[in-house]
């Protein structure tokens, strides 16, 4: 009776080591998408974007701008993204995933320009 606890204890440990392992790895690939195949997602870091900037260019397909509260918080919440320290950084995001990447706002608002959804 003692050797099917063991057994048993080794089992759950074993299945609940897996389970922590695995959910780190998908914390680490977190990808932010598009709900809508029409539409990007920005997420900055660095700046603050209000939405303005893209319609004073006459692009609408913009549905989201997040604005990380610091390049620290950004890093945390998108760990596979290298960032660039020292400039804001800019990414779109599509119903797919990043579109592109950027530290430059004429940048992205020339790659917003050249590929609408």
């Amino acid at each position: 009776m003692i050797t099917i606890n063991k057994r048993f204890l080794f089992l759950y440990l074993f299945i609940f080591s897996s389970l922590i392992v695995s959910g780190c790895n998908l914390d680490e690939n977190y990808i932010i998408k598009s709900k809508e195949k029409d539409k990007y997602v920005l997420y900055v870091a660095g700046d603050e974007l209000d939405g303005s900037e893209f319609e004073q260019e006459g692009i609408d397909y913009v549905s989201e701008i997040t604005n990380a509260s610091s390049l620290e918080a950004a890093q945390e919440i998108l760990p596979s993204i290298e960032f660039v320290e020292d400039k804001p950084n800019y990414l779109a995001f599509d119903h797919k995933g990043l579109r592109h990447q950027t530290t430059s706002l004429n940048d992205l608002i020339d790659f917003l320009k050249k590929n609408p959804l």
